[in-house]
């Protein structure tokens, strides 16, 4: 019992109390730092990264990482539609050129639902508006299907009927 009181009064000296809070801080940033670094754990991507990342994907021919941005039900049109379809699909994000450059244009958020709009700008000096809406599954945003083929004031419009009127 003397020993639990010595602790609680070293303890109620604020310098220690402080130092075993930023301690116990510092324990837990290495933790989900090495939780990231290991796999366990994930960090969200705001709706534009992810849109960015699908165009990044498209850019690099990286199709598997295309498929994990898309919603569940994208990821299972994709697999229906066949690998080279899939493909296909893919690569047309980048419209066969070389993208150099996407800028963020406006995000929209709607609870579970964003609207992204963005430019693409590519190597012979072409800039492509894109707009992706996206859903959020759980804590990550997806791209819905299918990717690549919206217009911003229609997908703007489901949304919010007064947009831009």
């Amino acid at each position: 019992m003397t020993g639990a009181r010595a602790a609680l009064r070293w303890l109620c000296a604020i310098e220690h109390w402080t130092a075993l809070v930023a301690l116990g801080l510092a324990v837990m940033l290495v933790a989900q730092l090495a939780g990231v670094g290991l796999g366990f754990t994930s960090i969200a991507r705001s709706p534009l990264g992810v849109v960015e990342a699908l165009y990044r994907a498209s850019q690099d021919g990286d199709y598997d990482a295309a498929l994990a941005l898309l919603d569940e039900a994208g990821r299972a049109e994709a697999r229906a539609m066949g690998a080279d379809a899939w493909r296909e699909l893919v690569d047309g994000l980048s419209l066969g050129r070389t993208i150099t450059e996407t800028q963020a244009g406006s995000q929209r958020l709607y609870r579970d639902n964003a609207v992204v709009g963005m430019l693409v700008l590519h190597a012979d000096g072409r800039i492509e508006p894109r707009t992706e809406e996206l859903v959020q599954e759980g804590r990550h945003w997806r791209v819905m299907w299918p990717p690549g083929t919206r217009l911003f004031l229609e997908t703007m419009r489901k949304y919010d009927p007064w947009f831009g009127r």
